[in-house]
């Protein structure tokens, strides 16, 4: 059984879904049980455990299991069977997922294979344009403390490596530091790392994006390097169905204190 947490702070994020992941071959209210027993002794905030196992579970048990669980521990819980999973991979717009997460890769339509081609080469330019910012100065490779549950320090330390990997698996960052420690850089040589990956990175100026209110795939395929390509929002759309993209927002601590109670940064959007 593993345990997986997400949880960000509300100083770094405008809505937060304070979930956990349990994952279990085994199909039975006990685990359930034993995984809602460590989350409400380690885990603050927590309201729903999404319970994903590979055995299949029927309607009826599946709804006892929630009311039991609902009652003793106060957790709302979505269980997530086989078909379920199976039936999520299938869907087009996670074709992406089976080839970085499971190693299956997909064949991808010429038409769509083009399309693909040039907005890694879109996203390509952008970060050539971000490089030479910083070009001729010695870089150092960041390591990063990981933040606990109640954003205290912990003992983990991240690598450049592996803060890449975690993107490439749909994980939410939030670097935090004072100017001048490398923030930017290091979103500069993430972007960088991309290259020869199943995945396309978009270095983004976040105080840019927001000053424009519309979309973040309309903001990227309005820069000029997208648009010599003739690519647009529909087509960014379309592209993410078989490619993994790896979202970069430069200048959290630029815009902290001007979008304080501004809900719509994020609004409903949701990105892989």
């Amino acid at each position: 059984m593993y345990d997986l947490l997400f949880h960000a702070s509300a100083a770094t994020m405008l809505e937060v879904a304070a979930k956990v992941l349990a994952c279990s071959i085994t199909a039975k209210i006990g685990k359930i049980r034993e995984d809602a027993e460590k989350v409400k002794a380690h885990f603050k905030g927590i309201t729903k455990i999404i319970f994903a196992t590979p055995s299949a579970v029927s309607n009826q048990l599946g709804e006892q299991w929630v009311a039991e669980i609902q009652t003793d521990f106060g957790f709302d819980v979505a269980i997530m069977p086989r078909e379920d999973i199976i039936t999520s991979l299938m869907a087009p717009e996670n074709a992406s997922l089976l080839e970085n997460h499971l190693g299956i890769r997909v064949h991808v339509e010429p038409a769509l294979a083009d399309l693909v081609q040039r907005v890694r080469e879109a996203a390509a330019e952008v970060t050539a344009d971000w490089s030479k910012r910083i070009a001729g100065k010695p870089l150092l490779e960041l390591r990063a403390l990981r933040l606990d549950s109640e954003g205290k320090d912990s003992a983990e330390i991240l690598s450049l490596h592996e803060i890449q990997t975690a993107l490439m698996q749909g994980e939410r960052i939030v670097l935090e530091g004072p100017a001048g420690r490398g923030k930017t850089t290091t979103l500069t040589q993430i972007a960088n790392a991309h290259t020869g990956t199943p995945a396309s990175p978009f270095l983004i100026d976040l105080t840019a994006w927001t000053s424009t209110r519309s979309g973040i795939l309309e903001f990227i395929t309005g820069m000029p390097q997208f648009q010599r390509r003739n690519l647009n929002a529909a087509t960014l759309a379309r592209v993410n169905t078989v490619e993994h993209f790896s979202f970069l927002l430069n200048g959290w601590n630029e815009i902290g204190e001007r979008v304080g109670g501004r809900g719509e940064l994020f609004g409903s959007r949701q990105f892989r």
